[in-house]
Protein backbone atom coordinates (compact mmCIF):
# COMPACT_ATOMS: atom_id res chain seq x y z
CA UNK A 1 0.00 0.00 0.00
CA UNK A 2 1.53 3.33 -0.91
CA UNK A 3 1.78 6.41 2.02
CA UNK A 4 1.71 9.56 0.56
CA UNK A 5 2.20 13.01 2.14
CA UNK A 6 1.62 16.55 1.23
CA UNK A 7 4.33 18.22 0.18
CA UNK A 8 3.47 22.26 -1.20
CA UNK A 9 -0.07 21.30 -1.12
CA UNK A 10 0.56 18.52 -3.46
CA UNK A 11 0.30 14.80 -2.42
CA UNK A 12 3.10 13.13 -2.90
CA UNK A 13 4.28 9.35 -2.42
CA UNK A 14 6.52 8.77 -0.21
CA UNK A 15 9.36 6.63 -0.64
CA UNK A 16 11.12 6.56 3.18
CA UNK A 17 9.47 7.37 6.39
CA UNK A 18 11.21 8.26 9.64
CA UNK A 19 10.13 8.53 13.31
CA UNK A 20 12.38 10.05 15.92
CA UNK A 21 13.68 7.37 18.90
CA UNK A 22 15.68 8.59 21.62
CA UNK A 23 16.99 11.98 19.65
CA UNK A 24 17.91 9.84 16.44
CA UNK A 25 15.76 9.55 13.24
CA UNK A 26 15.09 5.68 11.96
CA UNK A 27 13.55 4.53 9.21
CA UNK A 28 9.82 2.87 10.04
CA UNK A 29 8.08 0.20 9.01
CA UNK A 30 4.56 1.24 9.01
CA UNK A 31 1.47 -0.94 9.71
CA UNK A 32 -2.28 -0.44 9.57
CA UNK A 33 -5.31 -2.36 11.20
CA UNK A 34 -7.53 -4.16 8.31
CA UNK A 35 -10.27 -6.12 9.96
CA UNK A 36 -8.68 -6.61 13.41
CA UNK A 37 -5.29 -8.10 11.50
CA UNK A 38 -2.33 -5.67 11.66
CA UNK A 39 -0.48 -5.40 8.23
CA UNK A 40 2.55 -4.20 6.72
CA UNK A 41 1.63 -1.04 4.67
CA UNK A 42 5.10 0.50 4.05
CA UNK A 43 8.81 -0.67 3.97
CA UNK A 44 12.07 0.04 2.60
CA UNK A 45 14.06 -3.16 2.38
CA UNK A 46 17.69 -4.26 1.05
CA UNK A 47 17.47 -7.53 -0.05
CA UNK A 48 20.25 -9.39 -1.74
CA UNK A 49 19.43 -12.12 -3.91
CA UNK A 50 21.21 -15.10 -5.82
CA UNK A 51 20.08 -16.93 -8.96
CA UNK A 52 22.21 -20.03 -9.65
CA UNK A 53 21.13 -21.96 -13.07
CA UNK A 54 20.87 -26.29 -13.00
CA UNK A 55 24.94 -27.90 -13.93
CA UNK A 56 25.12 -29.81 -17.06
CA UNK A 57 24.63 -33.54 -17.67
CA UNK A 58 28.28 -35.03 -18.33
CA UNK A 59 29.22 -36.42 -21.33
CA UNK A 60 28.75 -40.50 -21.67
CA UNK A 61 31.46 -42.48 -22.59
CA UNK A 62 32.90 -43.54 -26.26
CA UNK A 63 32.33 -47.36 -27.02
CA UNK A 64 35.00 -49.01 -27.97
CA UNK A 65 36.94 -52.25 -26.60
CA UNK A 66 38.43 -50.09 -23.92
CA UNK A 67 35.97 -46.89 -23.52
CA UNK A 68 37.29 -43.33 -24.45
CA UNK A 69 35.71 -41.25 -21.55
CA UNK A 70 33.57 -39.14 -21.41
CA UNK A 71 34.18 -35.09 -20.67
CA UNK A 72 32.96 -33.54 -17.36
CA UNK A 73 29.72 -30.97 -17.88
CA UNK A 74 29.98 -26.99 -17.03
CA UNK A 75 27.82 -25.93 -14.16
CA UNK A 76 25.04 -23.10 -13.43
CA UNK A 77 26.01 -20.06 -13.52
CA UNK A 78 25.14 -17.08 -10.69
CA UNK A 79 23.47 -13.85 -11.10
CA UNK A 80 23.66 -12.12 -7.72
CA UNK A 81 22.94 -8.38 -6.17
CA UNK A 82 21.19 -6.31 -3.91
CA UNK A 83 17.67 -4.31 -4.19
CA UNK A 84 16.12 -1.84 -2.15
CA UNK A 85 12.71 -2.28 -2.60
CA UNK A 86 9.06 -0.94 -1.00
CA UNK A 87 7.56 -3.27 0.29
CA UNK A 88 3.82 -3.47 0.24
CA UNK A 89 1.14 -6.11 -0.16
CA UNK A 90 1.52 -5.87 -3.99
CA UNK A 91 5.37 -6.56 -3.71
CA UNK A 92 6.21 -10.15 -5.48
CA UNK A 93 8.76 -12.00 -6.67
CA UNK A 94 8.43 -15.08 -8.84
CA UNK A 95 11.41 -17.44 -9.08
CA UNK A 96 11.87 -20.22 -11.78
CA UNK A 97 14.71 -22.72 -10.32
CA UNK A 98 16.70 -24.60 -13.20
CA UNK A 99 16.92 -28.80 -13.25
CA UNK A 100 20.30 -29.97 -14.00
CA UNK A 101 20.87 -31.90 -17.42
CA UNK A 102 20.86 -35.55 -17.76
CA UNK A 103 23.95 -37.25 -18.24
CA UNK A 104 24.64 -38.70 -21.68
CA UNK A 105 24.29 -42.29 -21.91
CA UNK A 106 27.25 -44.81 -22.29
CA UNK A 107 28.00 -45.89 -25.55
CA UNK A 108 26.26 -43.82 -27.38
CA UNK A 109 27.05 -40.69 -29.79
CA UNK A 110 25.16 -37.87 -27.17
CA UNK A 111 26.70 -35.48 -25.35
CA UNK A 112 25.43 -34.51 -21.49
CA UNK A 113 21.99 -31.87 -22.00
CA UNK A 114 22.42 -28.52 -20.75
CA UNK A 115 21.28 -27.23 -17.37
CA UNK A 116 17.92 -24.78 -16.90
CA UNK A 117 18.30 -21.12 -16.25
CA UNK A 118 17.15 -20.00 -12.71
CA UNK A 119 14.90 -16.87 -13.13
CA UNK A 120 14.05 -14.18 -10.83
CA UNK A 121 10.73 -11.60 -12.44
CA UNK A 122 8.40 -9.17 -10.83
CA UNK A 123 9.91 -6.72 -8.30
CA UNK A 124 13.17 -8.45 -8.41
CA UNK A 125 14.92 -9.84 -11.53
CA UNK A 126 17.51 -11.73 -12.54
CA UNK A 127 18.98 -14.53 -14.65
CA UNK A 128 21.39 -17.47 -13.56
CA UNK A 129 22.33 -19.47 -16.97
CA UNK A 130 22.52 -22.68 -16.78
CA UNK A 131 25.37 -25.16 -17.31
CA UNK A 132 26.97 -26.80 -21.03
CA UNK A 133 26.55 -30.67 -21.45
CA UNK A 134 29.74 -32.24 -21.21
CA UNK A 135 30.52 -33.98 -24.64
CA UNK A 136 31.12 -37.95 -25.56
CA UNK A 137 33.83 -39.22 -25.02
CA UNK A 138 36.46 -39.91 -28.25
CA UNK A 139 39.25 -42.96 -28.18
CA UNK A 140 42.37 -43.05 -29.18
CA UNK A 141 41.33 -43.77 -32.99
CA UNK A 142 40.36 -40.20 -32.81
CA UNK A 143 36.52 -41.06 -33.13
CA UNK A 144 34.08 -39.47 -31.25
CA UNK A 145 32.74 -35.67 -31.44
CA UNK A 146 32.59 -33.02 -30.13
CA UNK A 147 35.57 -33.58 -28.07
CA UNK A 148 34.88 -30.59 -25.34
CA UNK A 149 34.45 -30.36 -21.55
CA UNK A 150 31.25 -28.45 -20.86
CA UNK A 151 30.93 -24.48 -20.39
CA UNK A 152 29.91 -23.11 -17.53
CA UNK A 153 26.95 -20.89 -17.38
CA UNK A 154 27.43 -17.07 -16.69
CA UNK A 155 26.29 -15.23 -13.98
CA UNK A 156 27.66 -11.84 -12.99
CA UNK A 157 26.92 -9.04 -10.17
CA UNK A 158 27.72 -10.38 -6.76
CA UNK A 159 27.48 -14.19 -8.02
CA UNK A 160 29.61 -15.38 -11.30
CA UNK A 161 30.04 -17.92 -14.08
CA UNK A 162 29.75 -21.78 -13.19
CA UNK A 163 33.07 -23.29 -13.41
CA UNK A 164 33.69 -25.63 -16.66
CA UNK A 165 33.74 -29.66 -16.95
CA UNK A 166 37.35 -31.36 -16.60
CA UNK A 167 38.27 -33.17 -19.86
CA UNK A 168 37.83 -36.81 -20.73
CA UNK A 169 40.93 -39.02 -21.57
CA UNK A 170 41.16 -42.46 -23.19
CA UNK A 171 43.56 -45.22 -22.04
CA UNK A 172 44.85 -43.23 -18.61
CA UNK A 173 43.54 -41.65 -15.41
CA UNK A 174 42.73 -39.84 -13.87
CA UNK A 175 40.06 -37.07 -15.60
CA UNK A 176 40.60 -33.48 -15.70
CA UNK A 177 39.65 -31.59 -12.83
CA UNK A 178 36.54 -29.49 -13.02
CA UNK A 179 37.04 -25.90 -12.50
CA UNK A 180 35.76 -24.40 -8.77
CA UNK A 181 32.84 -22.15 -8.47
CA UNK A 182 32.37 -19.20 -7.00
CA UNK A 183 31.60 -17.84 -3.47
CA UNK A 184 28.66 -15.90 -2.64
CA UNK A 185 29.86 -13.79 0.05
CA UNK A 186 26.56 -13.11 2.18
CA UNK A 187 26.37 -17.00 2.95
CA UNK A 188 29.85 -17.56 2.48
CA UNK A 189 29.02 -20.56 0.38
CA UNK A 190 30.88 -21.58 -3.06
CA UNK A 191 28.46 -22.84 -6.06
CA UNK A 192 28.63 -24.19 -9.34
CA UNK A 193 31.95 -26.22 -9.46
CA UNK A 194 32.16 -27.86 -13.10
CA UNK A 195 32.18 -31.70 -13.30
CA UNK A 196 35.30 -33.74 -13.49
CA UNK A 197 36.35 -35.80 -16.44
CA UNK A 198 35.88 -39.26 -17.02
CA UNK A 199 38.79 -41.76 -17.00
CA UNK A 200 39.80 -45.59 -17.26
CA UNK A 201 38.88 -46.66 -13.72
CA UNK A 202 39.99 -43.30 -11.94
CA UNK A 203 37.90 -40.12 -13.38
CA UNK A 204 38.74 -36.96 -12.10
CA UNK A 205 37.77 -34.51 -9.19
CA UNK A 206 34.50 -32.10 -9.64
CA UNK A 207 34.86 -28.37 -8.45
CA UNK A 208 34.27 -27.13 -5.13
CA UNK A 209 30.94 -25.41 -5.59
CA UNK A 210 29.38 -28.84 -6.01
CA UNK A 211 31.13 -30.35 -9.00
CA UNK A 212 30.46 -34.45 -9.62
CA UNK A 213 33.23 -36.93 -9.61
CA UNK A 214 34.11 -38.46 -12.35
CA UNK A 215 33.99 -42.18 -13.71
CA UNK A 216 35.29 -45.04 -13.96
CA UNK A 217 32.90 -47.02 -13.32
CA UNK A 218 30.78 -44.36 -11.33
CA UNK A 219 30.60 -41.08 -11.79
CA UNK A 220 28.97 -39.24 -9.30
CA UNK A 221 26.06 -36.36 -9.64
CA UNK A 222 26.77 -32.16 -9.42
CA UNK A 223 24.76 -31.48 -6.06
CA UNK A 224 21.62 -30.09 -6.10
CA UNK A 225 21.00 -26.74 -4.83
CA UNK A 226 24.21 -25.95 -6.05
CA UNK A 227 24.15 -26.23 -9.30
CA UNK A 228 27.03 -28.27 -9.81
CA UNK A 229 28.17 -29.93 -13.46
CA UNK A 230 27.48 -33.66 -13.38
CA UNK A 231 30.26 -35.77 -14.35
CA UNK A 232 31.82 -37.40 -17.56
CA UNK A 233 31.26 -41.22 -17.86
CA UNK A 234 34.83 -43.75 -17.80
CA UNK A 235 35.87 -46.70 -18.38
CA UNK A 236 35.51 -49.07 -15.34
CA UNK A 237 37.37 -52.34 -16.69
CA UNK A 238 36.99 -55.59 -16.53
CA UNK A 239 35.57 -56.46 -20.08
CA UNK A 240 35.28 -54.90 -23.55
CA UNK A 241 32.60 -52.24 -23.15
CA UNK A 242 32.79 -51.59 -19.80
CA UNK A 243 31.83 -47.72 -20.09
CA UNK A 244 29.40 -45.78 -18.23
CA UNK A 245 26.90 -42.98 -18.48
CA UNK A 246 27.86 -39.32 -17.35
CA UNK A 247 26.08 -38.26 -14.37
CA UNK A 248 23.00 -35.83 -14.39
CA UNK A 249 23.58 -32.02 -13.12
CA UNK A 250 22.39 -30.86 -9.81
CA UNK A 251 19.60 -28.87 -9.73
CA UNK A 252 20.19 -24.45 -9.32
CA UNK A 253 19.06 -22.51 -6.46
CA UNK A 254 17.50 -18.81 -5.54
CA UNK A 255 18.09 -17.22 -2.27
CA UNK A 256 16.92 -14.06 -0.97
CA UNK A 257 18.24 -12.55 2.00
CA UNK A 258 17.62 -9.58 4.51
CA UNK A 259 18.20 -7.97 7.88
CA UNK A 260 16.20 -9.20 10.65
CA UNK A 261 15.69 -5.37 12.04
CA UNK A 262 11.85 -5.60 11.66
CA UNK A 263 11.25 -9.63 11.60
CA UNK A 264 10.30 -12.05 9.21
CA UNK A 265 8.67 -9.67 6.51
CA UNK A 266 8.90 -12.04 3.60
CA UNK A 267 7.81 -15.76 3.24
CA UNK A 268 8.42 -17.82 0.40
CA UNK A 269 11.02 -20.76 -0.06
CA UNK A 270 12.37 -22.67 3.21
CA UNK A 271 12.86 -19.95 5.96
CA UNK A 272 16.23 -19.61 8.08
CA UNK A 273 18.02 -17.18 10.53
CA UNK A 274 21.90 -16.53 11.09
CA UNK A 275 23.98 -14.08 11.17
CA UNK A 276 21.75 -11.54 11.86
CA UNK A 277 19.57 -11.77 8.58
CA UNK A 278 16.76 -13.92 7.43
CA UNK A 279 17.12 -16.69 4.16
CA UNK A 280 14.47 -17.31 1.68
CA UNK A 281 15.78 -20.45 0.01
CA UNK A 282 13.77 -21.80 -3.26
CA UNK A 283 15.31 -25.24 -4.16
CA UNK A 284 11.85 -25.28 -6.68
CA UNK A 285 9.99 -23.09 -8.23
CA UNK A 286 7.58 -20.67 -6.11
CA UNK A 287 6.52 -17.42 -5.40
CA UNK A 288 8.34 -14.48 -2.78
CA UNK A 289 5.68 -12.28 -1.22
CA UNK A 290 5.29 -9.74 1.71
CA UNK A 291 4.35 -12.14 5.21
Amino acid sequence: MPIYVKDSDEWQESEQIYVKDSDEWKEAAVYIKDNDEWELAHLRLAIDYLAVGGGGGGGGSYADVDGGAGYGAGAGGGNGGQNTVTLSSSFSVSVTVGSGGTGGAGQSVLRGASGGDTTLTGAITATGNGGQGGSLGSNKFGTGSPNTAGIGGTGGGTGGNGGNGGNGVDDTSPGGTGSNGFTWSVNDTTYGGGGGGGGDNTGGPGGSGGGGNGGGSSPTQGTDGLGGGGAGGGYGGGGSFNTTAGSDGGNGVAIFAYEDTYGQVLTGGTVTQSDGKYFHTFLSDGTLTVA
